[in-house]
């Protein structure tokens, strides 16, 4: 079988794309798929696979979402910023939209050609102050566990998607190699029981850089886009270790709305300006007001073209 697909990357998060509704995989099909084609320099490799689908409810399409292990994560920020524009691009959707995701309905708009905004799921838990005892962990944990803040959980979503926000103000000189044994410890910490996402996080002094016009966007209606530009901003670190790549990844989107949110309840930046989230994979900008989150980022079109895998076992 031939696939049509797009390859995509938003901020370094990249995503295999394509219209499920032309080919008709069951979710059991999409993640064998997944982990056949997301592999590196065996397939066409990537950190998940993303696909649209026929809505349920009242969204334009639906988005289903496969990490490369080929499980099912409830949405993905910057991936739903990429399949928006995959549906503006093949058509499928105006300039804006809604996505049905297994965590809820996500708006998503067009700012300019490259740049997409969505509207990430609200917070629905939220716990500052988790306590990690560093007695009796391995030695490598214990040692990078002394330099942690803070750490807060944020639940996006319903079902939630997990994400620890951990305050590490050595982050910007520590490596990442030497940070990994912890990563992977809170990642499957037992007192967690769907494991999470882990954002480590340090706020920086960086200059000010050109930023994207960000707007406040109405609550009530996903095609109110008029409302004053917000012109300052906070600058943060996020390093992310992400769930079924089971590694640090270039961007995590959703990883950036829960610091983001995170960082305003506890008083460490405005909620009236964006905040600026730089990643390993360049910028993402997150907008907070309440509980609602705008996620906004450039996307990239890498590759067109048709899927002919000689390999695939489906």
């Amino acid at each position: 079988m031939e696939i049509f697909f797009y390859k995509m990357q938003g901020c370094g998060n990249d995503f295999i794309v394509f219209d499920n509704r032309n080919y008709r995989f069951s979710p059991e099909a999409l993640s064998s798929l997944a982990i056949q084609i997301c592999k590196v320099r065996i397939s066409v490799g990537s950190d998940a696979l993303m696909v649209v689908d026929e809505p349920k409810s009242t969204g334009d399409f639906r988005m289903l979402f496969f990490n490369a292990d080929g499980t099912q994560a409830e949405m993905c920020g910057n991936g739903a910023r990429c399949l928006a524009r995959f549906a503006y691009e093949e058509g499928i959707a105006a300039k804006s939209m809604i996505i049905e995701t297994k965590a809820g309905l996500v708006p998503a708009w067009r700012e300019d050609q490259r740049t997409y905004r969505v509207r990430l799921n609200e917070p629905s838990e939220y716990r500052q102050n988790l306590p990690l005892l560093t007695t009796g962990l391995e030695k490598a944990v214990a040692t990078m566990a002394k330099n942690i803040t803070f750490i807060d959980y944020v639940e996006l979503g319903n079902p939630g998607i997990p994400h620890l926000v951990v305050g590490y103000p050595q982050l910007e000189e520590t490596d990442l190699a030497q940070l990994a044994p912890l990563a992977k410890y809170l990642r499957h910490w037992s007192a967690l029981p769907k494991g999470a996402n882990v954002n480590f996080v340090s706020t920086t002094k960086v200059a000010q850089k050109d930023l994207p016009a960000v707007e406040k966007k109405s609550t009530d209606s996903v095609e109110n886009n008029s409302s004053a530009s917000i012109n300052s901003a906070s600058q943060i670190m996020v390093r992310t270790y992400e769930r079924g790549v089971e590694d640090f990844t270039l961007a995590c989107g959703t990883g950036s709305g829960s610091v983001a949110y995170s960082l305003v309840q506890r008083g460490l930046t405005a909620g009236d300006t964006p905040v600026v989230i730089d990643v390993l994979g360049g910028q993402l900008v997150v907008a907070v007001n309440g509980k609602q989150l705008d996620l906004i980022g450039p996307t990239n079109i890498v590759v067109k073209g048709i899927l002919v895998d000689e390999d695939l076992d489906l």
